[in-house]
């Protein structure tokens, strides 16, 4: 059997590699990228498991490469981290990759404060000084080959609730000094890049219980009220394209009696869509994986992972099931 990739990536979050496979959220990616190139900041929130990660990585981010985001360049330099333990050094580390500077003047620049990352960008090879003399003195082939080397920054803070979480960064209502530094550099990038009209993108992405605790850092609630975008649940139809979709594109094959199945039976929990995912690369595994017959994902394979009765197949299925389980009876025997 010919070896296919697996479109369904469980419970884990898409990446952007994976961009091609998320689906169903044409219309919250065309809002995120709308407000994000008004604002320059974006808090994305949502209830745990709404897909806000996946949003970011393989809506956002992709849709921003390829063009469909109004921005100076056509070139992207993606600062991503989590705050962890650690948010100041997590920083530092991301910028310095994406920016192309030594860690220990990024990290000098961000204890500084202020206005020291827009300082780095503008000293990095992707800002592009229009009040320059190179620029200035240059003919338009010149002036082209200038801009192409430009790029825009994208700072992306993922879980930024780990600023809550974590007792480093936040004990007893308090935020850490290192938490506070660091928050204080990201909104005022922020606001930089948007009174200065510069290429430089804040998105942070947050479950949104802990949107009580943004109190406690000057300035954060006021950023949020201004650009917020919350995760909505998705409706019939789009869980549809999230369930039937990846597979087509992977060249494989789910009946429809199987995809509405997953659906009426999927809940109103708002945990239900990494549950969804998890249940299809399973249902993939069956029949695609290493050990899959290439048959098409049915309802004989959602009996066989426990997800439905056997009363709801017919004497052909039913027949296939007591002889599959009993080959794996005899292979646990075996081992």
């Amino acid at each position: 059997m010919e070896q296919k990739f697996c479109p369904y990536p469980g419970l884990r979050p898409f990446n952007e590699e994976e961009s091609i496979f998320f689906k169903g959220r044409d219309t919250q990616v065309s809002k995120v990228v709308s407000l994000l190139e008004k604002n320059k900041f974006l808090m994305i929130t949502g209830a745990s498991g709404d897909g806000k990660s996946s949003l970011t990585y393989a809506g956002l981010i992709p849709n921003a490469r390829a063009g469909f985001f109004k921005a100076k360049f056509n070139n992207w330099r993606i600062a991503d981290f989590r705050p962890e333990r650690t948010p100041l050094e997590n920083l530092s580390q991301t910028l310095s990759k994406a920016l192309q500077i030594p860690l220990t003047e990024v990290e000098q620049a961000v204890k500084a404060g202020f206005s020291s990352l827009v300082n780095l960008y503008k000293k990095s090879k992707w800002h592009v000084d229009y009040l320059s003399d190179e620029w200035l003195l240059a003919d338009e082939t010149k002036k082209r080959s200038i801009k192409r080397q430009g790029a825009n920054v994208l700072i992306l803070v993922d879980q930024f609730e780990e600023f809550f979480t974590n007792q480093e960064n936040f004990t007893n209502g308090i935020p850490s000094v290192e938490s506070q530094l660091v928050m204080n550099v990201l909104l005022e990038t922020a606001k930089i890049a948007h009174s200065q009209d510069l290429p430089i993108y804040v998105v942070c992405t947050m479950r949104s219980d802990y949107i009580g605790q943004c109190a406690a850092f000057r300035g954060l609630p006021e950023m949020i009220g201004f650009s917020q975008f919350f995760v909505p649940r998705l409706k019939r139809k789009e869980i549809q394209q999230v369930i039937t979709e990846p597979a087509k594109l992977a060249g494989c094959q789910i009946t429809t009696r199987l995809s509405e199945t997953l659906i009426n039976e999927l809940g109103s929990g708002f945990d239900q869509l990494p549950v969804l995912q998890h249940a299809l690369n399973q249902l993939w595994q069956l029949s695609y994986g290493a050990n899959g017959n290439g048959k098409e994902m049915d309802l004989l394979s959602l009996a066989k992972l426990g997800g439905i009765s056997t009363q709801t197949l017919n004497e052909e299925e039913k027949k296939e099931f007591e002889k599959w389980e009993l080959l794996k009876a005899l292979e646990k025997r075996i081992k």
